[in-house]
């Protein structure tokens, strides 16, 4: 194997490395912003990052593993969402563990998108004043996931795992899209409110910045899906184009919901916009 093709086998796993020293980083981060600065929501908020870091350290503890065991570790665990039949994945002279490691891996997908689709709800469902009606679409399209998403988990026909994949990764992207862009645009509107009570200098550039933390943070795990889609959708584009962002994806959808938790802890939140507002009206 040439140096070239070594580095671009390798590659998927070193971004996949990097990612998690970055989401490490961030964790450690939130913990110490949690402690300090208690919020009302301060142990649903822990307990959602820690269960995503935790998931996040069962990933790549499983991808390691892998590689210790198998020559095509370098590949396979990233080219299990690339829509390939599962039996190319493997050697012939594999060990059965190897299967029962990329069930995990699949397992492990399930578990990070359920819970990180489901606090991005819950933090529009806060914002909108815990109206039910302003999440009913999300919602709707989180049902669809996590039904795709456990079809896939379940030995199907290539066409069925296929059809399971594209509505898992296809409602994934939609429920984050559609969560972060209604958070967005209600922030927008009591933004203009506190603008009006106090000054359009004074708040606006606060609050818009807000709205821009919201939505580059709630909307980073649906972007990398559609770069993935693009290369995969695309017939020219090699499966090694495909991987390093599978492997940034792994880690970013524990990313973006501990990025939002941390501007909450840091006092950037919906709520104090709101009380803002109150207190100008009053005033």
């Amino acid at each position: 194997m040439s140096p070239t093709t070594r580095f671009s086998a390798f590659l998927p796993l070193l971004i996949d490395t990097l990612m998690y020293g970055v989401y490490s980083a961030l964790f450690f981060q939130s913990l110490q912003v949690l402690y300090t600065r208690r919020t009302s929501n301060h142990k649903i908020h822990l307990g959602c990052i820690i269960t995503l870091f935790v998931l996040s350290t069962i990933h790549i503890t499983i991808a390691y593993t892998w590689a210790s065991i198998t020559d095509t570790a370098d590949l396979a665990i990233y080219e299990l969402f690339t829509l390939r039949n599962l039996p190319v994945l493997y050697a012939p002279g594999d060990p059965s563990i190897v299967r029962r490691l990329g069930f995990l891996i699949k397992l492990r997908w399930v578990l990070a998108n359920t819970l990180a689709d489901g606090f991005l709800i819950f933090r529009c469902y806060e914002i909108w004043g815990r109206n039910w009606r302003a999440v009913a679409v999300p919602l709707l399209s989180y049902a669809c996931t996590i039904i795709g998403a456990l079809l896939g988990l379940f030995p199907l026909s290539d066409r069925s795992e296929r059809a399971a994949l594209v509505l898992a990764s296809a409602t994934t992207f939609f429920t984050n899209t559609s969560a972060s862009l209604l958070a967005a645009g209600r922030i927008w509107w009591m933004s203009r409110q506190v603008a009006m009570s106090l000054g359009k200098r004074k708040a606006q550039s606060k609050y818009m910045d807000l709205t821009a933390i919201i939505l580059e943070s709630g909307l980073m795990y649906p972007a990398i899906l559609i770069i993935t889609m693009v290369f995969l959708l695309v017939p020219a584009a090699p499966t090694v184009a495909v991987l390093p962002c599978i492997a940034v994806a792994y880690h970013l959808v524990g990313i973006a919901p501990t990025t939002i938790i941390v501007r909450v802890g840091l006092g950037v939140s919906t709520d104090e916009v709101e009380n803002t507002v109150t207190l100008g009206r009053v005033r």
